[in-house]
Parts: structure tokens; C-alpha cells; sequence
């Protein structure tokens, strides 16, 4: 039966179930679907179409498309579950909402951005636990044992992937084995159990191919992959080939480059030049056009490898761009741009150690994930004596060195103190308790003075400025880095060898990007304990200040809360904060409606419902009366953006609720508009404006509702 003829209800859920089979042809149906439909008059099918677009743009790579799909479906479900009037209505949109949630979680992980993924993967985990939800629950380990896979942490994998597996069993449902099956082999794989790895791999395609999902083509090219390991060239290639066509047909292109990546392979390892470097350049060609970098990266690494020295050189550039462009994604994208940059140029210095090198950049991809985990525990910290502790833990694992000290700054006494210390039995007058910064013997306090690191490969030879008489002999190679944040120096790392040329330009650029992370936290650490230190001198001299703080009339004298004055005095320093910190800030206009008999100007009304807003209020909020029924909040320490759609739900909700003053019932209306800084504005007035703005719009929706600048306002929200 025509697809075209069928209501749009079953089209729309025909596309749907399609779209894990054949991703590409679906999302283009579902593309002129949402072009010709009347979005209004069906909100359940236009939320599933933005759904299904986005599926297949994730399925083609087209990442940055497929989240701003997957958010406008999130938004829609979530409206829709807000209006629903049964609770199975409910249910079902909530569990919508849920499998939105996980796939915009996947798009991060794709992208490389782990802490985010799962983040938002235990965030599904949790609400599906607490709404009984074994479905979307199963497909929460499911990601999270790949992201673990990914960072190579594969006991932690396993251990989700068989929740994953209990929670299938108990949804009744068979749908994501095939997944859960693909991932245990992988990890089986990479842990050199290729027996178990390939019984569960042909499970899995057995359990693929009986629902046709996209994810045929990955498991045919990883049992491809593993025949090639063992040699079974005949097998590899069967694997590969049906690989490519799977992959060709179902529009996954991130496959199609995979699995051309396996027949090169397959090619080089018969000696088969010519056709190697066909299937990996056109390899290559796929995954740039999908802006895979980080697959491109390794099919230009194989080309580099596979070329002769005349050959390489443009894919040593093909590298370096590559490389560069990763860079300015994540951490772990630079410190491999570093990697590359160091083998190209050893490969046109020293062509005859291109076997060392590779072996070096394997050992220097395993430390990829340790610092990127690194990074995020960093972040996590506020306290700079926990990220010093940390970092001396770490650090180690990153950099293998003889000695590791971290110096902190001493700004009063112009010197460098020895905050932790690890080492061996060696000793050096380069480790001391305490070194002033002018001391021209310290590597540590020169690095400090000139902000610049040192690489010392052979202190014999390069660093006899720094050696007293005996001292010579005990350390040979030292590297130190500047702790550096906003033009601030906090101290320095510096690491010690036994041996000469103990570290290279690629450790001195992984032990930077960690100095980067530990000074940045340690300068928000400072600022915070200032901040906070401040806050404390505030509250005491506030208990002696009352009378001046009445005369310069700050507070709103009949609310109590403060008026536009005190407002810009402490929202003004929240916005400076947030520019050092990148913590969202948001704006909000609130205006209120009396829609009981009483006046809307009564004082003893506002009066009450004042109190009633600031205690919805977080502590680190602010809200202020800056004309009758005008009020302006700044909404601070926020962990996501997302997170100002609780704080405005509770506060509608509880000006909304009706409550009695003098034995007459009182009701008030509200809407109001939000923004963000420094989206929508870079001081308080223009984030003022930008908020009333889109409280205008939202205001022509009806009471009760508020919209965010530059984004189509909330639809109904509806009081308990």
C-alpha cells in the first residue's frame, strides 16, 4: 500500500520504526513530510517527524543538524506531556522524551564529548528507574557501556551493558540485544578474547539482520576486522565487502568509510598497492565529507604509513589539518594534534625510526582518556588543595618521570613553595622546600619568571646554567610548565628524569594542557574562597547597617525585597563572575496579574505574594521589585541552561496558587521572559531588555506562561 495514501498517524509511525533500518531514505520522507503538514493542528506527528530527521541525520553524521532536530522534538514531547490529561498519555510521551534524551546523548558521544554523554545518559538512567521505565532504562546502560567502552574503561562497560541486558528481559522486549551483543564483542575483542568476541558478534548480526538496524554494517566490519587480526584474509574479506554494501545501502556513511578502511587494509596486507590506496583514499573522502575527524585522522595515519617518503608528504599535511581541526573540539583532539605534528616532523628527520614512532603514538593515544577524565574530575573540584592532590596523582600516569613537584606561588615573599612531592631516592637541588623567583639556579622559578616552559633533554649538555657542583649527575632530563590562567601565574610543574632525553615535545604539550586545566580551577578556587570570604564580611556587616541600608533606600520598602538600585549593585558582580567562569547566568522579566476581585495594587496582596516567590528562590537567586508589578530576577550558579525551566515552573506554580489575605482569596496570573548571558547581552540592561522582550511574546499566549529571547515561547503551562 502506498505510503501516501495511508493516514498520516500511520505514516508518521511507519517512518518511525524505519528509521533504525534504512536511516537516510526515512529521514527524507520525514523532511517532506514536516514541509507540507500543518504543524498546529498535529503536534504529536510534527514532534515525531523532528524526531525521525534527527535519527537520520545522527545515522549520516550530520551531528550539529541532528541535535537541533532531536531539541525541537525534546521540546515538543515535553509540552505534550506537560498537557497531557491521562496519565497513560502521559507515560508514553515520558517515555518519549526519554529516547530524545538518549539519542541527543549519543550525538555527544560521537562527538567525542564524554563528560556530557554521560551525563545525560545517567540523567535517562535515573528518571527511568524512578518512573519504572524498563525500555528507555535498557537503553541507558546500553549507552553508557559504550561510552565506557570508548574510553576504554571496560569493566565498568561490561558491568552496564549486563544491567542493559537484565533490563531488556524485564521490559519483555528484544529490540536492543543486537546492541548490547555488538558492544560485549567489541570489548571481548579489544581484551584478546576473540573466541567469546566473535560468538557474540555473529548473535548479534543474527539478532540485527532480523530487525534490519543500521548497526549491521559495525558488526559485520568488526568481525571483518577480527578475522584480518587473525590472518583469515579470505574471511576478513567476505566480511568487508558485505560490509561496504550494507553500509552503501542503509546511508550510514561513518560505516561506509569503516568498511573501506578494512578492504585497504585487506589490500596492503596482499601487497596490493594500488588498491589500497584507492579504497583508504576514498575512505578518506567519506569521512571528511561527514566531518568525521577523528576517523579521517586514522585513515590518513594508515595512508602516511602505507606511502613511501614521497608519497607521505601530503598526508603528513592531510594529518596536521586534520589534527588542528580536532584540536578545537576537545582536549583529547589537541593532544593528538601534538602527537601528529611530532610524527610528521620525525618522519622527515628521521625516516628510518618510523617503527618507533608509531609504537610512541600508540602509548600516547592510551593516555588520551586519562587526561580527558583528568579534565572533568578537575572541573568538578572547587577547593585548590584537592586539585593539587589530584593532579600529583595523575600526573604520573600521563608523564612517566623519575620526580614530580608541584610549586605554588607565594606572591607576598616573591618565591615558589613545594606544595606535594613525588620522587624516588634521588635527590637534587632543583627539589627544595622553598625557592625564591629571582634564584637563577631553579628551573622551576625561571619558567615562573619568563612564562615559558623548559624541556631540558640532557641538562649536561643544555642546562649547565642550572646545576651546582655535585648536582649534575643525579637527574638528566627535567620539563617544567607555568601554572597560567587569565594572565596570573599560581606556581609550576616540574617533573625530573634519571636518563637523558626522558621526555619530548609531545609530553611538554600534554603536561601544558594539564598545567591550563589545574591553574584555571586553581584561579576559580581563589576567586571562590574570595568571593565567599567576601560574601561572609557582608552578612556580618549587614546585622550593623540596617538603618544606612533604609536611608540609601535599596530594599523596596513595601515587599521588603530589593529594589532596582540594589538589583544592578549584586547582579552586576554575578555577570563578571560568570565571564571568568563560563557559568550560565539568566535574566528574568516577571510581570504580575491580579485576577481576583481585590485590586492588583494591594499592598498587603504583593506583599504576600513576594514572600511567596522568594521562597521558591534558590539562595544564589536574586529577585527584585523594580516597578508595581514588575519584578527581575537573576537566576546564578547554574549547572545547564536547562536547568531555569524548573526554577520558572516552581515559581509560576506558586504565584498562580491562589492564598487568602484578610479572609479574601487572592489569585495571581504571571508571564514572564528569560535570557541568557552573554547570548543575549553582554551588561544588566541589555539582558533586561532582551528578557522583557520575549516576556512581551509570551505574554500573547495567555498568563501563565513565559518564553526565552530569541526562542518561540513555552506553550501552556497548567497550575496544580
Amino acid at each position: 500500500m502506498d505510503k501516501k495514501k495511508l493516514p498520516l498517524k500511520e505514516q508518521v509511525e511507519l517512518l518511525e520504526r524505519g528509521v533504525f533500518t534504512r536511516p537516510k531514505a526515512n529521514g527524507e520522507q520525514a523532511d517532506k513530510l514536516l514541509r507540507t503538514i500543518n504543524r498546529v493542528k498535529n503536534p504529536l506527528e510534527t514532534a515525531r517527524l523532528f524526531f525521525v530527521r534527527g535519527v537520520s541525520r545522527y545515522y549520516q553524521f550530520l551531528l550539529q543538524d541532528a541535535q537541533e532536530d532531536l531539541g525541537e522534538a525534546l521540546e515538543r514531547f515535553a509540552y505534550l506531556r506537560d498537557a497531557a490529561e491521562s496519565e497513560d498519555q502521559r507515560q508514553e510521551l515520558r517515555s518519549l522524551v526519554l529516547q530524545v534524551k538518549s539519542h541527543i546523548g549519543s550525538t555527544f558521544l560521537v562527538l567525542g564529548d564524554f563528560a556530557r554523554a554521560i551525563h545525560s545518559f545517567r540523567t535517562v538512567r535515573d528518571e527511568a528507574q524512578e518512573h519504572h521505565d524498563a525500555g528507555s532504562l535498557a537503553y541507558a546502560y546500553v549507552q553508557l557501556g559504550k561510552a565506557y567502552m570508548l574510553l576504554g574503561r571496560y569493566e565498568l562497560a561490561t558491568s552496564n551493558l549486563e544491567q542493559a541486558l537484565a533490563a531488556e528481559e524485564q521490559s519483555g522486549r528484544n529490540g536492543l540485544a543486537g546492541s548490547i551483543y555488538l558492544c560485549l564483542g567489541t570489548i571481548y575483542s579489544k581484551t584478546s578474547r576473540t573466541g567469546e568476541a566473535l560468538e557474540l558478534l555473529l548473535q548479534s548480526l543474527d539478532l540485527l539482520e532480523q530487525q534490519q538496524f543500521a548497526e549491521t554494517p559495525e558488526v559485520l566490519t568488526i568481525i571483518g576486522s577480527i578475522y584480518f587480526n587473525q590472518d583469515d584474509l579470505i574471511m576478513a574479506e567476505q566480511y568487508a565487502t558485505i560490509a561496504l554494501e550494507f553500509s552503501r545501502q542503509t546511508g550510514v556513511r561513518a560505516m561506509e568509510a569503516e568498511s573501506l578502511k578494512l578492504c585497504g587494509l585487506l589490500a596492503h596486507r596482499k601487497n596490493q598497492a594500488g588498491d589500497a590506496h584507492h579504497f583508504l583514499t576514498k575512505a578518506l573522502e567519506v569521512s571528511r565529507s561527514i566531518k568525521n575527524h577523528t576517523q579521517a585522522l586514522e585513515i590518513a595515519r594508515l595512508l602516511v604509513t602505507f606511502s613511501d617518503a614521497s608519497e607521505a608528504a601530503p598526508y603528513c599535511r592531510e594529518v596536521i589539518a586534520l589534527a588542528e581541526e580536532i584540536y578545537q573540539q576537545s582536549v583529547d583532539s589537541c593532544i593528538a594534534a601534538v602527537v601528529l605534528q611530532d610524527k610528521h616532523e620525525d618522519m622527515l628527520r628521521r625516516q628510518h625510526a618510523q617503527k618507533h614512532e608509531r609504537h610512541r603514538l600508540n602509548q600516547i593515544d592510551e593516555r588520551l582518556q586519562a587526561v580527558s577524565l583528568l579534565g572533568s574530575e578537575i572541573n568538578a573540584l572547587n577547593d585548590g588543595d584537592a586539585v593539587l592532590e589530584l593532579v600529583s596523582r595523575r600526573l604520573p600516569d600521563l608523564v612517566p618521570a623519575d620526580t614530580l613537584s608541584l610549586y605554588i606561588m607565594n606572591p607576598h615573599a616573591s618565591s615558589l613553595s613545594l606544595k606535594t612531592k613525588l620522587s624516588d631516592a634521588l635527590q637534587s637541588n632543583q627539589i627544595r622546600g622553598s625557592i625564591p623567583l629571582d634564584d637563577t639556579s631553579s628551573i622551576a622559578a625561571y619558567s615562573v619568571r619568563t612564562r615559558n616552559p623548559v624541556l631540558i633533554r640532557d641538562i649536561c649538555r643544555e642546562g649547565k646554567f642550572y646545576c651546582e657542583d655535585g648536582q649534575s649527575a643525579s637527574l638528566s632530563s627535567w620539563l617544567a610548565v607555568p601554572l597560567t590562567a587569565h594572565e596570573e601565574v599560581y606556581g609550576a610543574v616540574l617533573l625530573g628524569g634519571a636518563l637523558p632525553e626522558s621526555f619530548t615535545s609531545s609530553d611538554l604539550h600534554i603536561i601544558q594542557m594539564c598545567a591550563n586545566l589545574t591553574a584555571s580551577a586553581l584561579a576559580a578556587a581563589a576567586f571562590t574562597l574570595q568571593f565567599n570570604q567576601v560574601s561572609r564580611r557582608e552578612n556580618l556587616l549587614s546585622k550593623y547597617v540596617d538603618k544606612t541600608i533604609d536611608q540609601l533606600s535599596i530594599y523596596d520598602k513595601l515587599t521588603g525585597l530589593p529594589n532596582k538600585l540594589l538589583l544592578f549593585e549584586r547582579a552586576v558582580p554575578l555577570l563578571q563572575q560568570a565571564g571568568r567562569s563560563s557559568m550560565p547566568v539568566a535574566v528574568c522579566s516577571l510581570e504580575l496579574h491580579s485576577t481576583s476581585e481585590e485590586s492588583s495594587s494591594s499592598d498587603e496582596s504583593l506583599k504576600a505574594v513576594s514572600r511567596r516567590m522568594a521562597s521558591v528562590l534558590r539562595k544564589s537567586d536574586l529577585i527584585a521589585r523594580v516597578q508595581d508589578t514588575h519584578f527581575v530576577a537573576v537566576f546564578n550558579d547554574l549547572k545547564e541552561k536547562e536547568a531555569v525551566s524548573v526554577i520558572m515552573d516552581k515559581l509560576i506554580r506558586e504565584i498562580s496558587r491562589p492564598f487568602a489575605v484578610k479572609n479574601r482569596v487572592c489569585t495571581y496570573d504571571a508571564h514572564g521572559g528569560i535570557s541568557f548571558f552573554p547570548e543575549h547581552g553582554n551588561d544588566l540592561p541589555a539582558l533586561i531588555r532582551s528578557a522583557e522582550s520575549a516576556r512581551q511574546r509570551a505574554q500573547l499566549f495567555g498568563n501563565n506562561r513565559y518564553a526565552v529571547a530569541d526562542v518561540k515561547p513555552r506553550q501552556d503551562y497548567i497550575t496544580g
